[in-house]
Order: C-alpha cells, then sequence, then structure tokens
C-alpha cells in the first residue's frame, strides 16, 4: 500500500515486553542521553553566499576609491568576508533557537535506553525481537542500528519531525559514511495505554489522513523513512502524540543501507 505504513500484530509476547520494560525501570539498562535537535538545511542556508560574497566586497571597493592600496584594499575586504562569514554562522544557531522557542522545546522528551544492554532474560527478549525484525524486513541485524527502549511519563512526547537525514543537515555527512540512510523504521510497543490516554504515533502528511496508531502491547509499527536510493520521504513525517495518563513503553531501531562493519557488532 502507498504510503507504506504497517502494523504487525501480536508482534511480541506479552511476557517478553513485561521483561523489557523492568529492566528499564529497575535501573539495569544503560541510560542513552538523547537530544534530538532541530535540523537547519545547511545546503540552503548556502544560497546566502553570493549575498556575503558581494557584502564583504564594499568595504574594499570604497577603500579603494579613497585611494587605499590594493593589497590594504584585500586586507579590509577579507576581514569583511570572515565578519560575513561568522554572521551566517549566528544565523544558523539563531534560527534553530527561534524554531525550538516556537515549538516550545527540544522534540523530544523523555528516557531512553541501551536495548543491547540488557541482561539475562530482557537480553533474551531483545534478541527475539531483533530476529523477528530480521525475518519481517529481510535484513540482518547488523545493518540495524542499536535498539533503543524508551519511556514516555505524562506530558512527556516525541514532537513532529522526520527520521531520515537531508542532505544539507549537519547530521548527513556522518550518517552517509557510516551505515548510510534510515530505510525502515520499527518500532515494537511494550504496553497497552488507558482510553484515552494519548501516546499514539500519528503520521501528518494529508496522503495519511491523520493516521493515528494507538499503542498496544506487543504490536510493531514498520514504515519507511526513505526511499531505497536513500531520498527522504517527506510522507513519513510522523510524531509520539503527548502521554496525558499512563506511561507508554517503546523498543526501537533504524534499519540502515549500510551493515555494520565492526566487529562483534550486531551478535
Amino acid at each position: 500500500s502507498e504510503p507504506p505504513v504497517y502494523l504487525i500484530q501480536n508482534f511480541l509476547a506479552k511476557e517478553q515486553c513485561k521483561l523489557i520494560i523492568e529492566a528499564a525501570d529497575s535501573g539495569t539498562l544503560e541510560e542513552v542521553e538523547y537530544e534530538q535537535q532541530v535540523s537547519i538545511n545547511s545546503e540552503r542556508l548556502r544560497l546566502l553566499a553570493p549575498i556575503i560574497l558581494v557584502a564583504s566586497l564594499f568595504p574594499a571597493v570604497s577603500s579603494l576609491e579613497n585611494g587605499s592600496s590594493l593589497s590594504d584594499a584585500a586586507i579590509l575586504g577579507l576581514e569583511a568576508l570572515a565578519g560575513a562569514s561568522t554572521f551566517a554562522g549566528l544565523l544558523a544557531l539563531l534560527m534553530r533557537s527561534l524554531v525550538e522557542h516556537l515549538i516550545g522545546g527540544k522534540v523530544f522528551k523523555g528516557v531512553k535506553w541501551a536495548g543491547d544492554s540488557a541482561a539475562g532474560e530482557a537480553a533474551a527478549a531483545v534478541n527475539e525481537a531483533l530476529s523477528k525484525l530480521e525475518s519481517v524486513t529481510g535484513r540482518s541485524r547488523r545493518a540495524f542500528e542499536p535498539t533503543l527502549v524508551t519511556r514516555y511519563l505524562r506530558g512527556d512526547r516525541q514532537r513532529r519531525h522526520f527520521d531520515a537525514r537531508v542532505r544539507g543537515d549537519g547530521a548527513y555527512g556522518e550518517f552517509s559514511s557510516g551505515m548510510g540512510q534510515r530505510l525502515i523504521q520499527c518500532v515494537v510497543y511494550l504496553n497497552d495505554m488507558p482510553e484515552g490516554g494519548g501516546g499514539e504515533t500519528m503520521f501528518h502528511h494529508p496522503s495519511l489522513r491523520g493516521l493515528k496508531v494507538t499503542p498496544s502491547e506487543g504490536d510493531c509499527l514498520v514504515f519507511f523513512p526513505a526511499f531505497a536510493d536513500g531520498e527522504p520521504d517527506m510522507r513519513m513525517e510522523h510524531s509520539g502524540e503527548p502521554i496525558r495518563s499512563g506511561v507508554k513503553y517503546i523498543l526501537n531501531t533504524w534499519v540502515c543501507e549500510n551493515e555494520w562493519q565492526a566487529e562483534g557488532r550486531g551478535a
């Protein structure tokens, strides 16, 4: 179907979901610092480059007209260019801060733990989820990003965002040189939410007609942040709606273009 968003019911056994939640709540999982900031497309900011260059020429031209030597005018022009470049960098920071202020803060609010830090029965439960995801996606877990266990309390949320990286995003180079683009996202809901409790995964593109997926214990949501060629699918903008009551737990990962090459990863 198009756009491709799928829900696999009863993907993970309820007992396994509970084991992962217990590991998170008991403090045995390693907490992950996670700060998903607003992304600024630097390629679009480069459109300012001609303006910055022309603006930096004015002091040099004016200096020449007033009788300065060519070398003095060149130095003045370079100083103006450096100042203009600094301004462009500050402008990017200002834009990010302004957008974050307008949306009321960071994109994500909650707590995340490393799924691969689980031990004992919880580790077996995470491993079972990974084995099933390998079967569903047809990819080795060596192409999976490390799993994350996330807990959302009342008021926590994940604001509207895209999980694929766009060209020009500051992190795009790091992604493309490593595991590559995120092609598939897999979200396993580890518990039910009470009626009216919020926490739905909502898709915002008109083609998905306001689709909301209500968390149900053991279900797995699968969708595709980018096309096979790595180009982001802009229809996949989504959010984790605010928690109004109860607590929401998920286990998630992304399937990437490339497999992890380091020894021992994905075992």
